[in-house]
């Protein structure tokens, strides 16, 4: 009895050592650097996060001008400043190999009528040129941050698109990334039979 007692207890201590070690890298683009709070033209430089940026820009909503405030404070998950993709093009993301989990996404402003009601923008996931994940998701309220959770593992370089260039813009905050697996709830019973077999 003493013996299942102590693996019991050895298996509830190791599953929660390896939630705990468990980590994700969460950027909130609070500190890009070169950012500055009065102006919305601030791009996410290169080497930000461990990784590369391509049009997209950083804003803090609550000191820009009066539209942009508007349109923009409450498209923020996090913290004070968001981001969002220049002159609505494609963002890209590049660097070694990562995996990206997810983020909060919004349509600052409105959406527009002719698209019925929802925005659908387009994740890609791609390794060494080679497109291995492709995912559609859409938005259906405006100015309101929503999680999407994605989990292409093994990337080497990540598009956002909202349509092209003069289609709409998106923004985007938490951007989550390199969150590593931990040992599935159901291993556990399989673990602890083995175990109590011994």
């Amino acid at each position: 009895m003493k013996t299942t007692i102590f693996y019991l207890y050895l298996m509830t201590l190791l599953f929660f050592i390896c939630q705990s070690t468990a980590s994700a890298s969460v950027l909130d683009f609070e500190n890009v650097p070169g950012a500055n709070p009065a102006t919305s033209s601030n791009s996410v430089r290169n080497g930000y996060g461990g990784l590369k940026w391509k049009n997209l820009y950083v804003m803090h909503p609550s000191t820009a001008v009066w539209y942009e405030k508007e349109m923009y404070e409450p498209c923020v998950a996090s913290g004070e400043w968001v981001t969002y993709n220049y002159y609505q093009r494609d963002v890209t993301i590049s660097g070694s190999s990562f995996t990206f989990n997810g983020a909060y996404f919004a349509i600052p402003g409105y959406i527009p009528y002719q698209m019925n009601g929802k925005v659908d923008l387009l994740a890609i996931g791609k390794k060494v040129g080679v497109e291995i994940y492709r995912r559609v998701f859409s938005i259906t309220e405006a100015k309101k941050p929503i999680w999407f959770q994605f989990d292409f593992v093994d990337i080497d370089e990540l598009v956002l698109s909202s349509g092209g260039e003069g289609v709409i813009n998106f923004a985007m905050d938490d951007f989550t990334y390199n969150e590593e697996p931990v040992v599935a709830n159901g291993h556990l019973p399989i673990l602890l039979n083995i175990l109590l077999r011994e």
